[in-house]
């Protein structure tokens, strides 16, 4: 009853296709992947120190255009919404952009898009995809380092004199968290195996990438995920029931949660008591971003580098490695304030559908967030795509307990 009626070139539109792949997948697989390709390979990349910045910056901006008309294709054409959902749209839209013009940063707008035009996706297929995606990208860029048309990014660890490689990233810890989203999208894409060797590959793929790079925090997180699925596959699943698993869910949330934000209140109020130099500068650096920007509704211009001034500060290195701290202050209240009602209801959503392993990537993605922002940038976290189980509430969003039903 409710239903807004398709015009006659959305039926037409949705009746494409090309070698068996919908409009709907060519549109939106395109999409992701030109974004995967602009963030990561022009500007989280050393793609610069082989070709000239301009050029970069206007491939950059083209990737930007296409990202976005394929998104508003899909959004206008190819999805139908309630009127509920309509206007949620439109206010999250209104909300984002606002934001987006007041931070001069498009990532959250760009990663709502995609995620409102995922209306339709299948997130098995969705994940695979992204995971072929990933690995011939990355690679690439391995390649291009490996035969020195890029340089190599390599860095040192603090006073430690150790090398930290990059394999032509511009960060040894972003090669880190790729590593980990496709630990996490193979262990989702194998949740239904029983073979052990996925655990194994994993593990070794990590502690190999970490001999490497040196990401603690890379690390640290995907022996986690896959020590947590290994104990709910192996244990959990099979010696309780749904409703128990469900009660446990939601107490260990809930405790682990409470834990982390005393800790973190503590340690805000007392950081030498870390004992842990990097968390301490963290903290640190934290604060003085909050006293130089503050915190408003829609969010501020900030920078961040390894030799910029930020307002009070003399010129030095300033870094917000802390994503739940980037997002208030960078994109503003309101925004933060969406982002926790939908990661909220998402948990919720893969409780209530018993979708355990996708509820552990997530959690494991929310204490990564702690450390770095890279975890809330979608490119790097492929779960976000799941906020969109916040939003649509229609048959097709109950793909979750069909997955997990199969």
């Amino acid at each position: 009853m409710n239903k807004i009626k398709k015009v006659d070139i959305s039926d037409k539109l949705n009746s494409i296709s090309f070698y068996n792949i919908s409009l709907y997948d060519l549109l939106y697989y395109s999409a992701y992947i030109i974004l995967f390709i602009k963030v990561v390979f022009f500007h989280k990349s050393q793609i610069n120190t082989a070709i000239d910045t301009e050029i970069v910056g206007i491939l950059s901006k083209m990737c930007s255009l296409i990202f976005f008309a394929n998104c508003t294709i899909i959004m206008i054409f190819l999805q139908e919404y309630k009127k509920k959902e309509k206007y949620i749209i439109l206010l999250l839209i209104g909300i984002f952009f606002i934001s987006a013009m007041k931070a001069e940063s498009l990532t959250l707008l760009g990663a709502l898009v995609l995620i409102l035009s995922s209306k339709k996706i299948d997130f098995d297929r969705f994940n695979k995809v992204s995971l072929i995606a990933q690995i011939i990208i990355v690679g690439l860029i391995i390649i291009l380092a490996a035969g020195n048309i890029i340089d190599n990014g390599n860095i040192l660890r603090g006073n430690s004199g150790k090398i930290r490689y990059a394999f032509g990233f511009g960060h040894p810890n972003t090669l880190g968290i790729l590593t980990f989203q496709m630990i996490c999208q193979y262990l989702y894409i194998k949740r239904k195996s029983n073979d052990y060797k996925k655990y194994i590959i994993s593990t070794i793929t990590m502690i190999f990438i970490y001999k490497a790079t040196n990401s603690n925090t890379a690390l640290l997180m995907s022996l986690m995920v896959v020590f947590l699925t290994f104990v709910y596959e192996k244990i959990i699943k099979i010696k309780f029931n749904y409703n128990q698993i469900k009660n446990m869910s939601i107490v260990l949330l809930t405790l682990s949660s409470t834990i982390l934000i005393t800790l973190s209140g503590y340690f805000w109020m007392n950081p030498n008591q870390l004992n842990l130099s990097t968390m301490v500068t963290r903290i640190w650096l934290i604060k003085k971003y909050l006293k130089a920007y503050g915190v408003n509704l829609f969010g501020n211009v900030i920078s961040t580098g390894t030799d910029i001034v930020i307002p009070g500060m003399p010129r030095g290195y300033y870094y917000l490695d802390n994503a739940y701290a980037w997002i208030i202050i960078n994109f503003g209240i309101i925004v933060s304030v969406v982002l926790l009602i939908g990661i909220i209801y998402y948990l919720r959503k893969l409780i209530r559908y018993g979708e355990f392993n996708m509820l552990i990537i997530v959690f494991v993605y929310l204490i990564y967030a702690i450390s770095e922002i890279n975890p809330f940038m979608i490119v790097f976290n492929s779960t976000l795509i799941g906020l969109n189980y916040s939003i649509y509430n229609g048959k097709e969003r109950n793909n979750l307990k069909k997955n997990n039903e199969e």
